[in-house]
């Protein structure tokens, strides 16, 4: 048994309208999704759904902390996160009536990133709704018996019903130190099986049982971000950070997460130019480096901002990878019909490494073999890119996407070599999505002939640029400085 002697308790305000004053990308998507609940957890809890209580609990002997702005999870850079001591027993207590009950055999999901301090403790809760009869539901991270063992770091969703237990639990430890994006859902069966959990946007494996849940789950305590106050139970309060809180009264599809997951600084990756047929090649390979099996869907974008249709792939036209540990693939379209080009986008989770690939079939008439090009994929989260070139005997080609869901702005500012100026030019604006390349001494006029730097930056939300560099028959890439 643990008592839970030190809470921060804030009462639901689901009818209120919501806060948009710090609004992220991220937090629109998932107020897109209509949840039930959602926490920013921001240094307060005036955010999303949610009001602070300043009644009885303003004077808590270990109040919640917060870090400092710029300290939450990676898909908020300015924001904040909730600080979890659990020597101090501290849980956010929301009491908010039945709004968050849930039978097993009802659809729901849970939802937060985590970033763990401690392994040796018992298993930890993240968000949950258990009462003192060990009834109810809860998003846990494992750490120790009867789960695995000690300092495990397996997340999962157990439901109790009067102490008996079922669960289902990932097989990859997150007692990193890192931030993660931890989903579990249930889609309303009440079967095990119907429970899948997503760590940073990808399935991942579990193991599930014991199946000892024979009668209902719901239980009349209130819902907790870090702890189970009302629970009485052996499990302990968190250790570490837990940010963006929420949870839903439907099973998010696998779709929706790895969208929410996209917006993590550095998950969306680019490839700004994907081109075939006139000539061209374009390929993708992929690896697996971590411990988990991953699926996940990669995306082709038009120059008008469209998904690309009749894409002439060697695969077969496979266009979700499914990686096993150790696994590599590589997706390819081949040089078929008119040259058609634009980019290709996917949410890379944990442990995937790769590369694009053009390859330029030149005429018969050259005798010359095919050249290549090996291009790294882009962040989608860059805002600023710096290409170094040189235009004295190769000529510069640029390809650049619009990674929003809005028209973007670019700006490209061109030096010499010395640091002079050579022009500055605002292309014309790129479509929601869009796609554009050109040959650079073609749009900013003092080029050819000479070397230097040119800045791509956005005037609003982001850009993906790529260099390419063509000297005769050769051709190779040019790496750019990314902010």
């Amino acid at each position: 048994m643990k008592f839970f002697a030190s809470r921060l308790i804030i009462t639901a305000a689901l009818a209120a309208p919501f806060s948009f004053a710090q609004n992220s990308a991220y937090t629109l998507g998932v107020l897109s999704l209509n949840p039930l609940g959602y926490w920013k957890l921001d240094g307060n809890f005036n955010d999303a759904t949610q009001r602070q209580n300043n009644g009885a609990n303003a004077n808590l002997a270990g109040p919640i902390g917060f870090t400092l702005p710029g300290g939450g999870a990676p898909i908020d850079p300015g924001g904040e996160a909730a600080i979890f001591n659990s020597s101090k027993t501290e849980a956010v207590n929301i009491a908010a009536g039945n709004t968050f009950n849930f039978s097993f055999t009802q659809p729901f999901t849970l939802m937060a990133w985590v970033k763990t301090a401690n392994q040796g403790l018992s298993p930890m809760t993240v968000l949950g709704k258990i009462d003192a009869t060990q009834t109810g539901y809860a998003l846990v991270i494992n750490n120790g018996s009867p789960f695995g063992t000690q300092g495990g770091g397996r997340f999962g969703l157990l439901v109790e019903a009067q102490g008996g237990i079922s669960q289902v639990q990932s097989n990859v430890s997150v007692n990193d130190g890192a931030w993660h994006f931890l989903v579990v859902t249930n889609d309303g069966s009440g079967f095990l099986t119907g429970i899948q959990l997503y760590l940073d946007g990808a399935q991942v494996t579990s193991t599930s049982g014991p199946n000892g849940v024979s009668s209902s789950i719901v239980n009349n305590v209130a819902l907790s971000i870090g702890g189970l106050p009302g629970a009485g139970s052996s499990f302990a309060s968190f250790e570490g950070l837990i940010d963006e809180a929420a949870i839903w009264n439907t099973a998010l599809t696998q779709a929706q997460i790895q969208q929410l997951a996209g917006f993590a600084t550095g998950a969306r990756k680019i490839m700004p130019q994907f081109v075939f047929g006139g000539g061209w090649y374009s390929g993708m390979y992929f690896a697996n480096t971590g411990i988990a099996t991953v699926t996940f869907p990669v995306n082709f974008t038009a120059d008008n901002g469209t998904a690309m249709t009749n894409i002439p792939l060697i695969t077969g036209g496979a266009t979700a990878v499914t990686l096993a540990p150790g696994a590599s693939t590589v997706i390819e379209a081949a040089n078929v019909g008119p040259l058609t080009q634009g980019y290709a986008s996917f949410i890379a989770p944990p442990g995937i490494i790769g590369y694009g690939v053009f390859r330029q079939t030149l005429p018969i008439a050259l005798n010359e073999p095919d050249q290549e090009a090996v291009v790294p994929f882009s962040s989608a989260n860059t805002t600023t890119s710096t290409l170094l070139w040189d235009d004295r005997i190769s000529a510069t080609a640029v390809a650049i996407a619009n990674p929003n869901a809005s028209p973007v702005t670019v700006t490209v500012t061109v030096t010499n070599s010395d640091g002079s100026l050579i022009g500055t030019v605002t292309l014309p604006p790129l479509a929601p999505n869009g796609h554009t390349a050109f040959v650079l001494h073609d749009v900013v006029p003092g080029t050819a002939g000479n070397r230097g730097t040119a800045i791509f930056s956005a005037g609003s939300g982001n850009v993906a640029v790529l260099g390419l560099r063509a000297t005769g028959v050769a051709l190779t890439s040019i790496p750019t400085t990314d902010k």
